[in-house]
């Protein structure tokens, strides 16, 4: 059976795993979603786009989109990677006990 200590363990590493993922997923999709788009001769730079987020209009829909489902794909894989991850190494600590 499992102890607690080495359950809420392996809780702290899935959540540091899971904040590793966000943070990449969010990125990435943020790169896609504006550091990218091209309107003409207008072009958004990602320093632009955080300091004045005004800047982005209707025309920049699309890329938005496709860099938030770029990032969820991204998140939710990485998610299911490290949950599978960190169960399957603490299934096999407790096998070789």
């Amino acid at each position: 059976m499992v102890s607690w200590s080495s359950a809420f363990k392996k809780g702290v590493i899935m959540w540091l795993w899971s904040i590793v993922w966000v943070i990449i997923g969010l990125v990435i999709g943020l790169v896609v979603a504006i550091g990218i788009t091209i309107q003409g001769n207008y072009r958004v730079t990602l320093d632009e786009a955080i300091m004045n987020p005004v800047t982005i209009g209707r025309e920049h829909i699309v890329p938005v989109l496709i860099g938030s489902v770029i990032a969820i794909v991204i998140i939710a894989l990485g998610l299911w990677t490290a949950l599978i991850k960190v169960v399957t190494e603490s299934a096999v600590e407790e096998l070789k006990k």
